[in-house]
């Protein structure tokens, strides 16, 4: 079902029906729009993440498939996002009302390895997958409020990672 939601989702971005969502986000989600956050979520970013999922894996505590299912739902992470990026491309960029459209596109990957990652390691360390959550949607929150993407790309990589997320953890 989330896989669908992200389907439909990546639709409606095509399709230019979130316009006006993303741009009432823009004017009033994003106040530390000016600025650089980019630290408090480097370790969502494409280098830091693959280490800390890297990491999560060899310490946990489960049978080498799971560790190795982590490591492939990472990596189909970065295949929904390189395809995602380029498929789903918004219908009517408006500089003036649009200001992100230069940014990275549809689903944000800062926000869905955020949810891979807090994933990957809550199963290392279950004793920390409060904080790991509350991190997770944190991650999600700076990447609206700081401007890095609109509200429905943020959306977009909730429901990837929770999609993938939601593999492994059926799987085993």
């Amino acid at each position: 079902m989330l896989f669908a939601a992200l389907a439909i989702l990546a639709a409606a971005v095509r399709q230019g029906r979130l316009e006006g969502l993303d741009h009432f986000a823009s004017m009033h989600l994003q106040p530390l729009r000016r600025g650089d956050w980019s630290l408090l979520t480097a370790p969502a970013g494409p280098v830091a993440a693959p280490l800390l999922l890297l990491v999560g894996a060899m310490a946990m505590r489960r049978p080498a498939r799971v560790r190795a299912a982590w490591i492939l739902v990472f990596a189909a992470g970065v295949a929904i996002e390189v395809v995602g990026k380029r498929l789903v491309v918004r219908a009517h960029v408006d500089a003036d009302r649009l200001p992100w459209h230069a940014h990275d596109g549809f689903p944000s990957g800062h926000t869905m390895r955020g949810v891979i990652v807090a994933g990957a390691l809550a199963a290392a360390w279950p004793a920390a997958r409060v904080p790991l959550v509350v991190w997770a949607v944190s991650n999600a929150a700076l990447v609206e409020t700081t401007g890095m993407h609109p509200l429905s790309e943020v959306v977009g990589g909730l429901l990837a990672g929770a999609a993938l997320v939601a593999c492994v953890w059926t799987s085993r």
